[in-house]
């Protein structure tokens, strides 16, 4: 504009996004590649010593636990990197009802192992917009890892709260287990990807250590954050927290 205000010409700045999409399109060929090929020789390898006689059944359980150990790293690693990147399709979401269909996929393993779950304030719905397949896997993940880790027989409470912070209103969704518990350090590392903490029976609960990755990935997408409060020996709640939909 010129002294008096009025226009007097534009400026027109360009950015050369060729670097960004290069990197859009590697990272599109990183994520088929651990879909399809890293994922098809594993399957296969399962499927040949399901198939093969004859060998030893310790070589056998190790070889199968190699491969199915390889397919979780590459699936949670999809994950991951989808939950960082993939835009959010937001729409009204119960988060009582996804921690349902959450505890529901997990009833076999529960069952089996006879831990109860047991959900606390959702007498009524608790609100937020967010995208219901992406918190399903979230929950789906922090919950399973509470019973992965935690003892046969014991209870593990989830629990749904409104709570107000620097004035706005959030929904916690809580899970706290009676496992074994992080130290103070542990839980400030636990959302990192691939951290994994050297506990009784971690090797035999299995996992790539991205579960929790993918949890803050979608708590960080949905405008929320994710929290860790535990004891050791006195297991561990995790939070997660998003802000409510207004009414």
């Amino acid at each position: 504009r010129d002294e008096a205000g009025d226009g007097a010409g534009w400026i027109v700045r360009l950015a050369d996004i060729t670097p960004l999409t290069a990197a859009m399109r590697q990272r599109e060929q990183a994520l088929q590649l651990l879909t399809h090929d890293m994922r098809s020789p594993q399957t296969s390898i399962l499927a040949l010593l399901a198939t093969t006689p004859g060998l030893p059944s310790e070589t056998s359980e190790r070889l199968a636990a190699y491969a199915r150990r390889t397919l979780a790293l590459a699936d949670g690693f999809v994950q991951l990197a989808r939950a960082e990147v993939t835009q959010t399709a937001m729409e009204p979401v119960d988060l009582c009802d996804v921690a349902v269909e959450a505890i529901d996929e997990l009833w076999p393993q529960c069952r089996q192992r006879h831990i109860e779950i047991r959900q606390e304030g959702c007498d009524g719905p608790m609100m937020a917009l967010g995208d219901r397949g992406v918190l399903a896997r979230a929950l789906v993940n922090l919950i399973g890892n509470a019973v992965k880790y935690g003892p046969d027989g014991s209870t593990i409470v989830v629990r749904a709260a409104t709570v107000l912070d620097g004035g706005r209103t959030y929904v916690d969704l809580s899970i706290t287990d009676q496992g074994p518990g992080l130290t103070v350090e542990e839980a400030a590392l636990a959302f990192r990807p691939f951290q994994r903490f050297d506990r009784p029976g971690a090797e035999a609960a299995g996992g790539a250590g991205l579960g929790l990755a993918f949890l803050q990935a979608a708590a960080t997408r949905h405008g929320g954050g994710v929290s860790c409060l535990s004891t050791p020996g006195a297991g561990a709640t995790f939070t997660l927290r998003l802000p409510e939909m207004p009414a």
